[in-house]
């Protein structure tokens, strides 16, 4: 017997498979050693493609580029294991060189038609128009191509034209910055008679939402709104008309990641969760309303019912507190909370006691798991205090009530643990003048200034704080110090 069938083949995978994609060098080796690993480490290889065209690293990324187009024009069947592409566009200006910039990788985009993922991301969020003609092609023929997409995020992308998203009707997950219902008229087609009232749209079941901007359209484009210019006509008009299947649908929605949008209120936000399903939907992680942190503000109660959504299982929301120990200065800004408003979103959350028991099998109920609470608190402290004392008299108590109960009408079911997550900041009083030497402008006066604070100390507190004891147990709170 020869020595390589000592072993099966599968074990050998196995082993290969620690290798990391990313490290290129090691997985070529490996497919030198027998002419039987070259398949599987090509596979390897060539699954996933980073462009990463920062200014630093365009030239050393473009040799890396060349290399890979020589080798898929000399042997086509590598781009067939091709699977996941990663575009980072990060240069200062692209719609001015762009198109140096991403020739080699145009060409690249045009040999690939097997990809499950796709990322085209950014620092700078550019309007798509700014960047090359080629390049705004090359990806709208990338989606036309690849017709076995799950994962695509383009929150590189701002403004990204909505009528494409009708190619992605395969896709999974999705992560949008912002986008326009405004498409280009098709060839012979009129504005006032568009032809594209039927056909395809994306429904995903992951959806991340990555700048306010997607509210000023999103809407629209869920009841599928769509704007055509008549690039035809004299008058360059716009045409509106209503899409019998949306672009972009939440039929099919069970996890929705809206916590980088700061909502004006809660209006909005209830107005986008009612174009989910109830009876999927699962997963929703989302930031409190910016009005709903003043507790004078009228706008206060809107908030989300929960309820409405009996198979939800995560949750989890950000926010703000403000906590007074120190005296009132007249130009510090007023303290905002968000407690207020999250512990009225978590006392709807769903439970035995607020949801339609029928609706589920006999084995089945409310389904939730665990929520996450993540506040950036501001603590004003005295000017004798110390850093560990203020913190350990912070009062987390209605918060932490609010979610016992929960915990409690969960009790027969299942465990519901809890994941606080503290950003803290501390600032403490000084009176006449600042400790830096300010003596106009904000720290004129009697004012506060930021303290800085050993970590230890503020874990200390919180250790200490009474609001935050008895963590443990069958349905526990963790805190836990993120910043």
């Amino acid at each position: 017997m020869r020595r390589e069938e000592f072993f099966s083949f599968e074990i050998y995978e196995m082993i290969f498979s620690y290798i990391p994609n990313h490290d290129k060098a090691t997985l070529s080796s490996c497919s030198q050693v027998a002419n039987r690993f070259r398949d599987l480490m090509q596979k390897q290889i060539f699954k996933s493609i980073h462009f990463d065209h920062t200014e630093r690293y365009v030239d050393l990324n473009k040799r890396k580029s060349e290399k890979l187009l020589i080798a898929l024009e000399s042997t086509p069947k590598l781009s067939e294991y091709v699977k996941e592409l990663k575009l980072e566009i990060n240069c200062y200006d692209p719609g001015r060189d762009a198109v140096s910039k991403l020739t080699t990788a145009i060409k690249i985009m045009g040999h690939l038609s097997s990809l499950t993922t796709l990322s085209i991301i950014s620092n700078s969020l550019f309007n798509q128009a700014t960047y090359s003609k080629l390049l705004q092609t090359a990806i709208h023929k990338l989606f036309m191509r690849n017709t076995k997409l799950t994962t695509v995020d383009i929150s590189g992308i701002s403004q990204f034209a909505v009528f494409k998203l009708q190619h992605l009707h395969s896709v999974n997950g999705l992560t949008l910055s912002s986008f326009s219902n405004l498409r280009p008229q098709l060839p012979r087609e009129k504005a006032a008679f568009p032809h594209d009232k039927d056909g395809s749209g994306c429904a995903p079941t992951s959806l991340c939402l990555q700048s306010n901007g997607c509210i000023d359209t999103i809407f629209d484009t869920l009841e599928g709104q769509v704007q055509v210019r008549d690039i035809e006509g004299r008058s360059n008009d716009v045409y509106k008309y209503k899409r019998r299947v949306p672009y972009l649908s939440f039929k099919r929605l069970e996890s929705l990641d809206i916590s980088h949008i700061w909502f004006e209120s809660a209006t909005d936000m209830n107005k986008l969760l009612s174009h989910v399903d109830g009876k999927r939907f699962q997963h929703l992680k989302c930031q409190g309303p910016i009005y709903a942190c003043y507790q004078n503000n009228p706008a206060m109660p809107a908030y989300p019912n929960l309820a409405t959504f009996p198979r939800l299982k995560t949750f989890e929301v950000c926010g703000v507190a403000g906590f007074q120990q120190g005296p009132i200065c007249e130009v510090m800004p007023p303290t905002a909370s968000h407690i207020p408003w999250i512990i009225q979103v978590i006392n709807t959350l769903p439970h035995p006691g607020n949801v339609d028991m029928t609706a589920f099998a006999d084995d089945e109920g409310p389904g939730l798991r665990s929520i996450r609470i993540v506040l950036t608190v501001s603590l004003y402290m005295r000017c004798s205090d110390e850093a560990s004392d203020a913190v350990k008299m912070l009062d987390f108590s209605p918060l932490i009530d609010s979610i016992r109960n929960i915990q409690q009408q969960y009790k027969h079911i299942h465990a519901v643990p809890c994941y606080l997550g503290l950003i803290m900041r501390l600032y403490k009083f000084h009176s006449d003048e600042h400790p830096c030497g300010h003596t106009s402008g904000f720290w004129a006066g009697h004012c506060y200034a930021p303290a800085i604070v050993s970590h230890r100390y503020i874990r200390e507190g919180l250790y200490q704080n009474p609001t935050l004891r008895n963590a443990s147990g069958r349905d526990p709170v963790w805190v836990e110090l993120l910043g």
